[in-house]
């Protein structure tokens, strides 16, 4: 349906489907119909053109080597269909030839210039030279360079067009994944040939490399890892996914009672208390969905609007904070996880959440008075101006963790940035916490990857329709023991 918004793709598919009553299955094989009918067509118009076999295929040789030099000039995924100077593909395919690409429509011919005719078929032939310039030494990192290999740079169709080619896509994946694992898993995964051992000899790197800021300091491309590691359920970090009774595994970290400093310069003093290191997880999250007494059961929601349509995440990835998820939800999974570990589970007050955010110091944000550039997952673009691509602003969520610069004093990950997190009190009553389906607005805090920064300090409260839901919003835990004369 893609290739049939364009008109001159339309045009060929229809022309295919009417002589032999249906399409192929692959865009290869598509557009090896494509090329094979405009040639002959054009042989049949122009008679005086006729091609012999032998000629045939060094014109699609020829075609080959043109695609690799345009597809090659290519800077950007915005900019993919390139241009070669006219002198320049006469180098490459003698003048005949190019006029009859042109003529059959392969080709745009000017006096000072030759291009493909659509963006599609520069990167159908280029495609097929990936086989022979892999056996000749091509390296995937030529394409896409260390430095930046996650970001797309108009390569990437050609690379999936190239998997179909293949007979056997798995040596060619193997091969892209030293240069770009995200593309190859991504591919693998539409091929459905992703398992555990496609990959297996990066496994270890990948593992290593999304919360090592020294050997991959650039966000992107923890994330795009990170990413890869959550297709295939490799990321294996404890206390971001279940236990081994199928039960959210939270690693909960001790906040030390005593004062400290809350809003702008209010000395307050908690007793001691328990906070989960990392926000809750799509993994998490989906085993209270999926639970036969989990979000289904009643009992959870006295007090509570349980939604009409269960929660569904922007971003499925199991590493992930869970998202889309609204005040009401959050605390009947508090409770479902209560009954479960026989625990004290809740969202957090306004005071526990600051407090771990930012310790005892009066720091603004979780690691220092001064925001730093790189140390959380928010949109840095909005307050600096830096380009989003390339630059540091994920558009998205990302897995938990992998910003450990950004942690708290006592270690809890994603305080700042990746995704707003609830907090019990009312916004606009903060002395209110306790359930109630009044619809007055709740507080989240810490920010998100849609935010600035200034939105992202450990003191700035926001507020938050209960009912609704947002690609930006999650939460994280509080638990005391409980006491069994309590039950």
């Amino acid at each position: 349906m893609k290739l049939a918004a364009n008109p001159y793709l339309l045009t060929q598919m229809v022309v295919i489907y009417s002589e032999q009553q249906q399409l192929p299955e692959s865009r290869i094989a598509l557009f090896s119909e494509f090329v094979e009918d405009l040639i002959y067509r054009e042989k049949q118009a122009k008679p005086e053109n006729h091609y012999p076999k032998a000629h045939e295929e060094q014109l699609k040789a020829e075609l080959k080597q043109l695609a690799w030099q345009l597809q090659s000039r290519t800077k950007s995924a915005q900019e993919v269909r390139t241009v070669l100077s006219r002198s320049e593909a006469v180098a490459t395919m003698p003048l005949p030839r190019l006029e009859f690409a042109a003529a059959a429509s392969l080709l745009e011919l000017t006096r000072d210039s030759v291009r493909f005719s659509h963006q599609l078929l520069q990167e159908f032939f280029t495609a097929q030279s990936f086989e022979e310039r892999r056996a000749n030494g091509l390296q995937a990192r030529t394409l896409w360079p260390a430095e930046q290999w996650w970001v797309a740079n108009g390569w990437e169709e050609a690379a999936k067009l190239a998997a179909e080619y293949e007979a056997d896509p798995k040596p060619f994946l193997q091969w892209l994944a030293a240069g770009n694992p995200k593309l190859a898993a991504e591919i693998a995964r539409e091929q459905g040939v992703l398992d555990d051992i496609l990959f297996a000899e990066f496994r270890t790197q990948w593992q290593d490399a999304i919360t090592s800021i020294v050997d991959y300091p650039n966000p992107h491309e923890r994330h795009a890892l990170s990413t890869v590691l959550a297709w295939l359920d490799w990321d294996n970090r404890p206390h971001i996914g279940l236990d081994a009774k199928g039960l959210p595994d939270i690693d909960w970290v001790e906040i030390p009672a005593g004062e400290f400093t809350y809003q702008y310069g209010e000395r307050l003093s908690l007793p001691s208390y328990k906070m989960s290191r990392y926000p809750v997880t799509n993994a998490q999250f989906y085993a209270f969905v999926i639970a036969e007494d989990g979000y289904g059961n009643d009992c959870w929601w006295q007090d509570l609007q349980k939604p009409e349509i269960p929660h569904k995440p922007y971003w499925k990835e199991n590493n992930r904070p869970v998202e889309q998820v609204n005040w009401y939800e959050a605390m009947a999974f508090c409770r479902w996880l209560s009954k479960k570990l026989d625990l004290d589970i809740r969202l957090p007050t306004e005071e526990q959440w600051e407090k771990a955010a930012r310790g005892t110091d009066g720091r603004v944000y979780p690691w220092a008075k001064y925001y730093k550039i790189g140390y959380v997952n928010i949109d840095e673009t909005a307050r600096y101006g830096g380009p989003k691509v390339g630059g540091l602003f994920l558009e998205e969520t990302s897995a938990v963790g992998i910003y450990p610069q950004g942690q708290s004093p006592y270690g809890l990950m994603d305080m700042s940035g990746n995704v707003w997190e609830w907090c019990l009190n009312k916004y606009d009553e903060p002395q209110i916490t306790t359930a109630d389906v009044s619809g007055g607005g709740r507080v989240a805090r810490g920010g998100s990857w849609y935010v600035n920064a200034e939105y992202c300090c450990a003191s700035f409260r926001s507020p938050g329709h209960p009912r609704y839901r947002n690609n930006d919003q999650g939460f994280r835990l509080v638990c005391c023991l409980r006491s069994h004369s309590s039950h």
